[in-house]
C-alpha cells in the first residue's frame, strides 16, 4: 500500500495484478486496474494525487493515471528482474530489481509512453570479506533532503548495508556501517534517522549523517522473512511487527513499548 503524503487517498496491490485508488475521508473505492501480471511495489508520483506507478514481477513499470473521465495505463520495460523498489521525487523515479538500481528521469513530454528516460544505473555496492559471496538485493529506496536543496538517494541492501548517492552525479557519496542482514527500512520526515528491520531480533535505529547507533526494539521474530517497518508522527515513533500476528509501537526517544496490536493466527 502507499498513501499520498499530502492527500486523501490510499493505492494498493496485490499478487493478483490488481491495483486500486481509495478515498481515505468514506474509505471508497474509485478506481482498479486490472492485470495478470503481480505487483510487487507502488508508489505516488509526488508532484499531484492523479498517477501512481507499479512494479511488476516481469520487470515492467506501469503508471496509472486518473483523469476526469477514466484511467490511462502506460509501461515500460525497466529490469530483467522483478521491481521490488519504487520511489519518485522531484521528477526522478529510482526503481531497483534484485541487484539492480536505475534511475528515471521525467521528460517533460505529452507522450505517455515515453514520459519517462532511462538517467543512470548505479554501481554495485563495495563487498567485504564477509558478504563478498553473498548474493547482491536490494530491499528499500529512500530519497533524502540533501545540501543547497539538493536530494540524494539511499539504498539499502539485503546483505550490502546502506548507501548514500548524489543525485548529481550518480557517485556513492555516504554509508551507514550496519553489519547484518537488512530486510526492509523506513527514514525519518526530517531525513535524520534511519530504521531497519534486521530479519533476527526486530528494529535497529541509526543515525543517517553519522552512522551511530541510536536505539534498538527487539521482539519475537518468528520466520525469517521480510517484516516491514515504519516512522510514524513525525519520526516520533515506530511500528513494526513479526510473523506471528504482532504489531508493536514504540516511542523512539524513550525506547518504550507505546501499544500492541495482536492478529490471532489462524
Amino acid at each position: 500500500m502507499a498513501g499520498f503524503p499530502r492527500g486523501s487517498f490510499l493505492a494498493s496491490a496485490a499478487l493478483d495484478g490488481k491495483a486500486c485508488i481509495w478515498s481515505l475521508p468514506d474509505a471508497c473505492l474509485l478506481h482498479v486496474f486490472s492485470g495478470s501480471i503481480p505487483i510487487l511495489s507502488i508508489a505516488w508520483k509526488d508532484n499531484g494525487e492523479d498517477t501512481i506507478i507499479c512494479g511488476l514481477e516481469d520487470g515492467t513499470v506501469v503508471c496509472l493515471t486518473v483523469t476526469q473521465s477514466d484511467l490511462q495505463v502506460f509501461g515500460f520495460w525497466a529490469h530483467s528482474f522483478p521491481v521490488e523498489c519504487l520511489r519518485a521525487s522531484r521528477g526522478f523515479l529510482a526503481s531497483g530489481a534484485h541487484e539492480e538500481v536505475r534511475i528515471w528521469r521525467e521528460t517533460g513530454t505529452v507522450t505517455p509512453a515515453s514520459e519517462w528516460a532511462r538517467e543512470a544505473q548505479l554501481p554495485a555496492p563495495p563487498k567485504t570479506s564477509y558478504n563478498r559471496l553473498l548474493k547482491v538485493v536490494v530491499t528499500s529506496l529512500h530519497w533524502l533532503p540533501g545540501p543547497k536543496g539538493h536530494i540524494r538517494l539511499l539504498v539499502t541492501y539485503l546483505n550490502h548495508g546502506v548507501h548514500i548517492f548524489d543525485t548529481r552525479t550518480w557517485e556513492q557519496i555516504g554509508s551507514v556501517p550496519i553489519y547484518g542482514q537488512i530486510a526492509d527500512a523506513s527514514i525519518s520526515q526530517d531525513g535524520h534517522l534511519i530504521a531497519v528491520s534486521n530479519v533476527i531480533s526486530g528494529f535497529d535505529v541509526y543515525a543517517v549523517d553519522s552512522g551511530a547507533a541510536v536505539c534498538s526494539f527487539g521482539h519475537t521474530v518468528g520466520e525469517f522473512r521480510k517484516v516491514p517497518v515504519l516512522f510514524v508522527h513525525d519520526g516520533l515513533a515506530l511500528v513494526g511487527g513479526n510473523m506471528h500476528g504482532d504489531v508493536h509501537l514504540w516511542d523512539v526517544d524513550s525506547g518504550r513499548k507505546l501499544h500492541s496490536l495482536v492478529h490471532p493466527s489462524t
